[in-house]
């Protein structure tokens, strides 16, 4: 018997537009719960004007979440094959979320003055 991974309305709402397998969530939901509290202050910490793009924290949280999916399974992958103890693994893991957050961040504050990245961004809900 294998556990499923119930996973939070938006965030489904990403994996069905984007057609991820279900063999994924695991992971995704991994990236969702560890991203939740930084990217939460990082997100009140913007202006109005880009914390509207989205429409709401949970539909923000849940596509960074998705954008960070390639990033963190590449860096798993190369900290495994890496000589290096776990705390290193971890710091290197920390950094690539931090960096995809600040990157997203950067994108919604972009999106407030560009319409079709603001559409890209909200296709999944659309």
């Amino acid at each position: 018997m294998t556990d499923t991974i119930t996973l939070a309305p938006e965030l489904k709402q990403i994996a069905d537009f984007y057609e991820l397998e279900v063999e994924a969530h695991p992971g995704l939901q991994s990236i969702f719960d560890a991203i939740e509290a930084p990217l939460r202050e990082d997100f009140d910490a913007l202006p109005a004007s880009a914390q509207n793009v989205m429409g709401s924290f949970e539909r923000l949280h849940a596509s960074v979440t998705y954008n960070l999916l390639g990033a963190t399974a590449e860096a798993l992958r190369m900290t495994q094959e890496a000589d290096i103890d776990e705390e290193q693994k971890a710091t290197h893991i920390e950094s690539v979320l931090a960096r995809g957050i600040k990157l997203m961040l950067k994108n919604i504050k972009a999106a407030r003055r560009n319409p079709v990245l603001k559409r890209q961004l909200n296709a999944p809900f659309a």
